[in-house]
């Protein structure tokens, strides 16, 4: 079922160059299928990774020890594709995946848990995508999840503590299918949409009707949008990554942009590569991507589609491409060497960021991540200097009259607080003592542009 990543690389060298940084990868749970990986937002030491049989792990120190849990009574062959924590609520859980009923829910990181999204005729209910829950940036007790074989989207306005169906894709029929949704971190009332035949739609009243979007040319019926990730410093800006099940679509994979939030989108890399796993990671030198190749297996007789091995980093601002595929990729629990990848997060180990990586093979940790050492610096294009105790974030900012908007964000690329700056001024506290102690990138827009600084909070 899998090519080799020699054979992946070959078939990627006709489209793009890799500048080659080898990184090195360490084993943090090996001989595990584990199909979504999450950190704590509150306290980035703790990760979640998802594993089959509604087995989940938990660490509290970065990934160098693991505990083993059940969300419920365990068993049957369900995989957890989803695994999300409450951007704001450290002890708020929500799981759900193939053959796994609904979306189960824990208010004490993990203890216990309760169903929470079940469907109203009893029938399975799914939500197999990292992406297939997603939270309001601007108040993240709202939330929608988007279904898996029919296209309902559902909305909680608690939390994920109830939940009602909200709107339906229209125009969905016979194998389509949708896994991941995603709001705007710039406008809550704009939502993307997308899944397997059913290519993107979008939302701009807040997930009540939805309009498809426009697709690059040449896009064929079975491309399968995999996950959603927006810019945190262009606002509009959100990437997509794509797969395909069909060797003879070859143009159906990739990376996809769209400037528009969500409007128009345009194959910006990979066309030929079938990806899945997302992450942005936001440094004041531009936003890097970090991508998981997958290799489909559906139908039986695809053939090998590029896709499996390939791990890459991506630097928007020079569009250069790290390859971070020397993986040492092990054996998982039925004896296949699994190296398609499902998710990624950052944890932090005495102050210093990693990059955490799930696969069918095992749960992976890296240290080639953007660190202090690598940007830590001021543009002073607009006249901005901030420095930060743990308690305050004091900001000296020069711009012409009006407002400007100032935006904390995590390494993930999500946009935890916003406020705004009046321009008349020079000097502002913002506090900062709330906050869980982690790297910040520190960004203020302004009608002349934009400047960013990376900032630290200790404790």
């Amino acid at each position: 079922m899998f090519t080799s990543f020699a054979t992946a690389l070959l078939l990627l060298a006709n489209t793009f160059c890799f500048a080659q940084v080898w990184t090195v990868w360490t084993v943090s749970i090996p001989n595990r299928s584990l199909y979504s990986v999450a950190a704590n937002p509150e306290n980035p030491s703790i990760l979640y990774a998802g594993n089959v049989s509604r087995t989940f792990l938990i660490s509290s120190d970065a990934g160098l020890t693991w505990e083993e849990r059940l969300i419920g009574n365990g068993g049957g062959a369900s995989e957890i594709l989803l695994f999300k924590v409450h951007p704001r609520r450290g002890s708020y859980l929500y799981a759900g995946g193939n053959a796994f009923d609904g979306i189960d829910r824990s208010t004490d990181g993990g203890e216990t848990w309760n169903r929470v999204l079940t469907s109203s005729d009893g029938s399975l209910i799914e939500f197999p995508g990292s992406n297939a829950v997603a939270f309001n940036p601007q108040n993240p007790d709202t939330m929608y999840a988007i279904r898996f074989n029919n296209g309902i989207v559902y909305r909680s306005l608690n939390a994920g503590e109830t939940w009602d169906s909200l709107s339906v894709i229209p125009g969905l029929t016979g194998t389509d299918r949708m896994r991941a949704i995603s709001v705007s971190p710039d406008s809550a009332n704009v939502l993307v949409a997308g899944g397997r035949l059913a290519y993107v739609y979008r939302s701009s009243n807040g997930g009540i009707t939805w309009t498809p979007s426009t697709m690059s040319p040449g896009i064929l019926p079975d491309m399968d949008i995999a996950n959603f990730a927006w810019s945190p410093s262009v606002p509009g800006t959100v990437y997509m990554t794509a797969g395909y099940s069909l060797r003879q679509n070859p143009v159906n994979g990739g990376l996809h942009k769209s400037t528009d939030y969500g409007q128009t989108w345009q194959r910006i890399r990979f066309q030929d590569t079938s990806l899945y796993a997302l992450m942005i990671n936001a440094t004041p030198s531009g936003d890097e991507l970090y991508i998981g190749g997958n290799q489909v297996d559906y139908p039986a007789d695809s053939g090998y589609i590029n896709g499996d091995s390939i791990v890459l980093r991506v630097r928007i601002a020079d569009s250069s491409v790290e390859d971070l595929s020397d993986v040492p990729w092990t054996e998982n629990e039925i004896g296949d060497v699994g190296s398609n990848v499902w998710g990624f997060a950052v944890t932090y180990r005495s102050g210093f960021p990693f990059l955490v990586m799930a696969s069918t093979g095992g749960l992976f940790i890296s240290d080639r991540i953007t660190s202090v050492s690598d940007v830590r610096g001021n543009t002073n294009s607009l006249n901005m200097t901030a420095h930060n105790d743990d308690n305050y974030i004091y900001l000296n900012f020069e711009s012409a009259p009006g407002l400007s908007e100032y935006r904390i964000v995590g390494l993930e690329g999500k946009i935890i607080s916003r406020g705004t700056l009046n321009g008349d001024s020079r000097s502002y506290t913002i506090p900062f003592s709330l906050y869980a102690p982690s790297l910040y990138l520190f960004q203020v827009i302004s009608p002349q542009g934009s400047v960013s600084d990376l900032l630290i909070k200790q404790n």
